[in-house]
């Protein structure tokens, strides 16, 4: 929960920042950088509900990967 909160404040934080770049980022790239976003979310969607249901690990594992490819994708784009 606190990694998933930070993931937000910090995509949040970007987009008021970085405001001109924000308003670009539905151009070509932003498949590039959704992509691996959509790919983790569809696979902690599957998972969390069955063969990882209540594992506060992998909870924590996929916030954490969700961070990191939100917030590289946003600095490297800033």
């Amino acid at each position: 929960m606190i990694l998933m909160s930070a993931w937000i404040v910090i995509l949040l934080m970007t987009a008021l920042l970085f405001s001109r770049t924000a308003k670009r980022g539905l151009g070509i790239r932003w498949p590039i950088y959704m992509g691996p976003w959509g790919a983790v979310r569809v696979v902690e969607v599957n998972l969390s509900g069955s063969a990882f249901e209540g594992d506060v690990r992998f909870t924590a594992l996929v916030a954490g990967l969700l961070t990191v490819s939100t917030t590289t994708c946003a600095w490297f784009e800033a």
